[in-house]
């Protein structure tokens, strides 16, 4: 027999010892060995690759990563994958050494893939893009008086307080972006008790800049379709690098310790088609004036202080079109259903859904934010991250909707 032999007796637990070539040994009287062979040489990792070195995606984007263990022949191939900081990004094996990376927020970190024979290694760099992906919906509409408080911007924020000159103490700002097919819009809501609006130059003063970059070339000067528009606190005027302002319509309101705006840009304006999927470069910004006549700091949701002549450092803008949600369904079809509290704060409980079902949520825009399997009959979905408003549910069973009705989020 070829091999290793290795040789323990099970009754008295003793080793007998490891063994190459040839082995006799005599039986002993109450019979209990046991004989492991090992077939051969064990052929040993040399190395590992992975088949992206560097890769970027927008936040919850995912990502296949594919590793390649030397020699192909090599005994033991497993390998892990581990991420440098999860906040940012997370790995999660999916078997025959593949793993899905998916973005969590803005940043850059490693994903580490290691073999567990001789712990050799391959990184990955991730760096996830801000992104905000925005719903068309035909049925409604917003009137641009800088309030925002139509139906169509009940929908998530995005804040950016991220400092990109000078100070920002006591500053902060989100906005929300929607669209259909003849416009863009984007509302922006900025906390900031000391407005200024004396500058002849727009940016020294109280004001919100807009930047598109409309091929999503991020790149390191301006080309033909990149805009930038600036609209001041408290000012008439509206200011475009090249003078592109036809049919853009925009409102500011006061509010406690800050202000409101309201913009909309046509499509024609901005030279583009909007279809479902389509990925365009967008950023948003806040010039602060805490003196009279001077911009004393600026606030960016993804890019810096050199936007307003260098795109490569915007984030996207990802248009999507909203899913309509059947109403042919009488609310609350199935008899035993119970939804509570609603309206709610935190979470809702779902009760009398039989397993194997699925509950989705929309915004009042028809966007999906929540798609869950049921797999028991009591289910608590999380809605701490919602902002306040109405929302729509759906629950399937075979891909058939059993029920639908209204959540609302206080």
């Amino acid at each position: 027999m070829s091999g290793t032999l290795s040789v323990r007796d099970l009754w008295d637990h003793i080793e007998k010892g490891s063994f190459s070539g040839s082995y006799s040994a005599t039986v002993p009287s109450h019979g209990v060995v046991m004989i492991k062979v090992s077939n051969g040489t064990t052929i040993p990792v040399t190395g590992i690759t992975l088949d992206k070195t560097s890769i970027v995606i927008n936040e919850s984007g995912m990502l296949t990563l594919t590793a390649s263990v030397f020699p192909t022949n090599a005994t033991n191939k497993n390998i892990s994958w581990v991420s440098g900081n999860p906040n940012i990004a997370t790995v999660i094996s999916s078997g025959n050494n593949t793993a899905t990376v998916k973005g969590v927020t803005p940043g850059i970190c490693t994903i580490t893939a290691t073999t567990q024979d001789q712990n050799k290694i391959a990184t990955c760099t991730v760096t996830i893009n801000f992104a905000d992906t925005i719903c068309n919906n035909s049925k409604l509409t917003i009137n641009l008086d800088g309030k925002l408080d139509d139906p169509a911007w009940n929908i998530n924020s995005k804040s950016f307080n991220k400092v990109i000159f000078g100070d920002g103490t006591n500053v902060s700002a989100n906005f929300k972006t929607w669209w259909n097919n003849q416009s863009l819009f984007i509302g922006i809501d900025v906390t900031d008790g000391h407005l200024n609006n004396n500058s002849a130059n727009i940016w020294e003063n109280s004001a919100v800049e807009l930047f598109l970059d409309m091929n999503n070339a991020k790149t390191a000067t301006y080309e033909i379709n990149d805009f930038q528009y600036i609209i001041g606190w408290n000012n008439p005027n509206l200011f475009e690098q090249n003078n592109r302002t036809a049919g853009v319509l925009f409102k500011t309101m006061d509010k406690t310790a800050g202000f409101t705006v309201e913009a909309s840009i046509p499509w024609i304006t901005l030279g583009v088609t909007p279809f479902n999927g389509i990925t365009l470069g967008f950023d948003v910004a806040i010039d602060i004036s805490h003196i009279a006549g001077s911009r004393t700091g600026g606030l960016g949701w993804s890019g810096n202080q050199n936007n307003f002549q260098n795109t490569s450092k915007f984030g996207n803008l990802i248009l999507e079109n909203c899913i309509q949600i059947s109403t042919s369904v009488k609310e609350n079809a199935i008899q035993n259903l119970s939804i509570h509290p609603n309206p709610a704060d935190d979470f809702v409980i779902l009760e009398g859904i039989g397993n194997n079902s699925q509950i989705e949520l929309f915004d009042i825009l028809g966007k999906k934010i929540v798609s869950q399997l049921i797999s028991a009959n009591e289910t608590k979905i999380d809605i701490s991250g919602f902002s306040q408003g109405i929302y729509f549910f759906k629950i399937t069973e075979n891909h058939a909707t059993v029920s639908c009705g209204k959540l609302i989020k206080k």
